[in-house]
């Protein structure tokens, strides 16, 4: 979306998406004392069928994963807790959301919720970014494709941390090498994980790079 102020309009570009269909898969697991969802997508109508069926094996994988993990939580809350005093409440939903559809690349992250007692439930992202043309999962210094991309980065965060007056528990001195990040629109959003930097309140901050940063 742009806008001319000499012509005084606005001009809205349709963004170009592969042409593929992502299609929704609900694994249910809940009851009426108890919530246990496990989402996660599967491809359609991708030319390279190949591909196709490698991402959808990976979906499928870590949703199972995620299952697992939910199963073995449960029961842990189970026996710790003394459901004769206290009634135990155990929330454990695990969505994602599509944030990159283009250009041979597929961008997403998984957000897993669970809530087992206490003040609040716990969440995170584990972020995806895949090359369509191989289903290769891309890493940080592939998808910016610049050898300095840790320095533009670190960059990018403290002047950020600044501007936004982002209050740390810890100073921010670099990304990791196996830092979570996605794609959205024209950038790389790099995010650190709850209580890694800011406390519960700020959630999980992301800082947001153009990729023609790293041009």
């Amino acid at each position: 979306v742009d806008y001319s102020a000499k012509d005084k309009l606005v001009v809205v570009d349709p963004l170009t998406e592969n042409a593929l269909n992502l299609t929704n898969q609900l694994i249910d697991k809940s009851t009426k004392d108890l919530t246990f969802i496990v989402q996660y997508p599967q491809l359609e109508g991708w030319s390279n069928m190949a591909v196709q069926t490698k991402l959808n094996d990976f979906f499928k994988a870590e949703a199972t994963g995620y299952v697992t993990a939910g199963q073995e939580l449960l029961q842990l809350s189970t026996t710790d807790w003394n459901t004769d005093e206290i009634p135990l409440r155990f929330d454990y939903d695990t969505n994602y959301t599509i944030t990159y559809n283009q250009e041979n690349k597929l961008s997403m992250y998984f957000e897993p919720y669970q809530y087992t007692g206490g003040a609040h439930g716990t969440f995170g992202y584990q972020a995806h970014t895949f090359d369509l043309t191989t289903g290769e999962e891309l890493s940080l210094k592939q998808v910016t494709n610049n050898p300095n991309y840790q320095t533009i980065i670190n960059a990018a965060i403290l002047q950020q941390i600044k501007e936004r007056k982002i209050v740390l528990l810890y100073p921010f001195e670099s990304i990791r090498e196996d830092q979570g990040f996605f794609l959205r629109e024209d950038s790389l959003v790099v995010y650190f994980s709850l209580y890694e930097y800011t406390p519960y309140v700020a959630g999980m901050p992301e800082f947001s790079i153009p990729l023609s940063d790293f041009k």
